[in-house]
């Protein structure tokens, strides 16, 4: 239920800044000429969801690790995706797709794993 509750958080909330932030360039248009704030916020959205993993990982005695690493990974990936529909290919965003692609891989297979072999 957790793991519900964190995906769809973050899915709301890169959805939101990805309005936001996004409102200002065009899918069809020119790409823009250097990183956009959409580009480096997914690329500091991403940095944070490995960090959170890293210290779920590394056994912290923080609890919110597991959500905040869901829902920023979740966030991460809508506004990575989002910047490179509106053509934003610049370094900041691919970097934010890449890393954030980290944790959810790493979600995804825990997920399966859950679903082949529950508990």
């Amino acid at each position: 239920m957790q793991f519900t509750i964190s995906l769809v958080t973050g899915l709301l909330v890169g959805a939101i800044v990805l309005v936001v932030l996004g409102r200002g360039l065009s899918a069809r248009g020119a790409p823009p000429a250097g990183p956009t704030a959409l580009g480096w916020t997914a690329y500091g959205v991403g940095i944070l969801a490995v960090a959170a993993l890293v210290l779920m990982m590394a056994g912290s005695s923080i609890r919110f690790s597991v959500q905040a690493s869901i829902g920023l990974m979740a966030a991460a990936m809508v506004l990575s995706v989002g910047a490179l529909v509106k053509r934003d290919r610049h370094w900041p965003t691919w970097v934010g797709f890449g890393v954030a692609a980290v944790p959810a891989f790493f979600w995804i297979l825990f997920a399966a794993g859950e679903f082949i072999n529950p508990h």
